[in-house]
């Protein structure tokens, strides 16, 4: 793998809590109410501040620090 591969889970790992920031921000606080294509957006996107730090510190076989 390339040496820059843990940068790239964390930028990633970075812009998904971001956007799920954003995306909490705007419906709790601002009080507007998601459209449809929002839940089907936040349903892929939530998981990833939870698998992206897994991904980062519990490598697999196949992981990036293999």
């Amino acid at each position: 793998m390339n040496k820059n591969s843990p940068l790239f889970v964390f930028a990633g790992w970075f812009i998904a809590l971001v956007a799920m920031a954003s995306s909490l921000f705007a419906s709790e606080v601002m009080q507007l109410p998601p459209c449809e294509l929002c839940w089907y957006q936040r349903i892929c996107l939530f998981p990833l501040v939870v698998q992206l730090p897994v991904c980062f510190f519990l490598p697999t076989r196949a992981g990036i620090f293999s």
